[in-house]
This record gives C-alpha cells, structure tokens and sequence, in this order.
C-alpha cells in the first residue's frame, strides 16, 4: 500500500508532518520511506491558448489559404492538425528513433519543453511560408514570461 502528500512549501509545517506520521500508524506501518521531490511546472494556460488559438489555427488557415501542405489538408479540422504537430516534434523515440504512433501529450510537459514545442511549430510554419502578424509575436512573448 502506497500514499503520496503533496504539500506546498507555505502549507509544510509541523501538521503535515504529524498527519503524514498518523497515516503511517493508522496502517500499522513500521517503517516510512519519504521521497523529496521538487514540484515541475506543467505547461502554462497561456501556453495552452497560444498554442490552440493562433499556432494550430494558423496551420489550418494557412493549408486552406495557399494549399502549401497539399490538397488533401485543406480539410483537415483543429484536432488533425493538432495531431500532425505532435507526430512532427512530440514523437517517442525508441532506440533512437521516432515512433509516430507513440506520442507525447501537450498536457505532460513542462513550461520549458512546451516553449521548445511551440518553437518548433513556429518554425515549421514559418518555412512553410506563413506569415506571423504582430500580435503573434506580442502573444508569443507573454509565453515565454513565466
């Protein structure tokens, strides 16, 4: 049987400890093993908004605008193109290489990795010939401010 604590550095204080002791005893455990971690920051909301409301609307404009990706992406809807960036740059890799089917989710990565990500698609974009207005960049920056 296993438990975990998360405590917050203001809310770590002789209570915790005690409570952490109480669960211990209430289980008839004889021994304790604590593990100190430091808390990851996962990625931002205003990562999330940029990513979903200019960088994957900006792919599916630009395909539907100047057909850079080929006539069979103009269709393709908010979650594809989703979807298509993460098999780019969240790939898994198994002995060194990429595995497209096994990908890594937006959700799970930190503010640093999620920064890289959002690169990436930038680039990508950018390559493909879009163009990124000035609110773009104004948004863009505000991600990075963390």
């Amino acid at each position: 049987m296993s438990y975990e604590f998360f405590i917050k550095h203001d809310d770590l204080n002789d209570v915790a400890a005690n409570y952490i002791l109480d669960v211990a005893k209430s289980i008839n455990c004889k021994e304790v093993h604590i593990i100190i971690k430091k808390a990851i920051q996962k990625r931002t909301n205003q990562q999330s908004r940029y990513f979903y409301g200019v960088i994957i609307v900006a792919f599916k404009e630009l395909a539907q605008e100047q057909a850079v990706f080929g006539k069979d992406l103009q269709c393709w809807g908010l979650k594809h193109w989703k979807a298509f960036l993460q098999t780019m740059f969240l790939s898994v890799e198994v002995d060194g290489l990429p595995v497209p089917t096994l990908l890594r989710g937006t959700s799970d990565l930190t503010v640093a990795e999620f920064s890289e990500f959002i690169d990436d698609c930038r680039r990508l974009f950018l390559d493909e010939g879009g163009q990124l207005m000035r609110m773009d960049e104004q948004l863009y920056n505000e991600t990075k401010e963390v």
